[in-house]
C-alpha cells in the first residue's frame, strides 16, 4: 500500500476583530508509489512493470486571510507555494504539480433579498507526464509526451434573489468561466496525440 505522512504548523491570528489570518507550513512525505520500473536483458531488449517504488516530497507554504471589512461584505483569500520532488529523479519536474495555488471569495449583501458572489482560482503551469519507456532520437529512453501547460485564473460569478415568490423560493443565476479564460490540462497516455494538452470548460 502507499504510505502518505505529513506534517504541519498552522499558526492563527486576529489581526483586529473583523480580520483573520493564517499560516500554514506543511512537509508531505509520500513512499510506495506506484511507479514504472524498466529492466533490460542480456540481448538489450527492456521490460517495464508497475511496482511500490516511487517517493516523493513535498515542501510548502498557506497563507489565508478571511475578512468582514464591512456587514454587507465577506472576503476571503488564500495562496500557497509548494515545490514537490521526485527523490528518485530530482533532476526533473513532478507531472501536474503546479507550484502555486491561489483562490478568493468575496460575497455581498446587496438587498435583504438579493446576494452576489465571486470566486475565483489561480493555477500556476504545470508539466506534461515523463513516460521513461518512450525512445528518443539518440537511443536514449524517456521523454515527456506533450507540452507543458500555462497557468489560468478562473471567476465564476453567482447572483442569487432570495424569497422570490413566497417565502423559501429563490431564483440562481450562476456564471462559470466568467471572463471565457483558456483552460489546459496536462497532456497523459491515454490523450497523447493532445500534445498541447486538453481543453477545460469555456463560460
Amino acid at each position: 500500500a502507499e504510505r502518505i505522512e505529513t506534517l504541519e504548523f498552522d499558526y492563527l491570528t486576529y489581526l483586529s476583530p473583523t480580520y483573520l489570518l493564517s499560516v500554514n507550513l506543511f512537509h508531505n512525505r509520500l513512499q510506495n508509489l506506484l511507479t514504472r520500473v524498466m529492466t533490460f536483458s542480456s540481448t538489450g531488449q527492456y521490460t517495464s512493470f508497475l511496482g511500490n517504488g516511487g517517493e516523493w516530497t513535498t515542501n510548502g507554504v498557506e497563507l489565508s486571510l478571511q475578512a468582514q471589512p464591512t456587514k454587507e461584505l465577506q472576503l476571503e483569500l488564500s495562496a500557497t507555494y509548494q515545490q514537490t520532488e521526485d527523490r528518485q529523479h530530482p533532476e526533473r519536474d513532478v507531472s501536474y504539480s503546479p507550484h502555486w495555488l491561489g483562490q478568493f471569495k468575496l460575497g455581498y449583501q446587496w438587498t435583504a433579498n438579493l446576494t452576489l458572489g465571486l470566486t475565483g482560482y489561480y493555477v500556476s503551469s504545470m508539466a506534461s507526464y515523463f513516460d521513461p519507456s518512450l525512445k528518443n532520437l539518440d537511443g536514449s529512453l524517456g521523454r515527456r509526451i506533450g507540452n507543458a501547460v500555462g497557468d489560468y485564473l478562473v471567476v465564476s460569478a453567482n447572483l442569487r434573489y432570495k424569497d422570490w415568490l413566497t417565502k423559501g423560493t429563490f431564483a440562481n443565476l450562476h456564471v462559470y468561466n466568467l471572463f471565457d479564460q483558456e483552460i489546459r490540462y496536462p497532456t497523459y497516455t491515454v490523450n497523447s496525440w493532445e500534445d498541447k494538452g486538453t481543453l477545460g470548460w469555456g463560460r
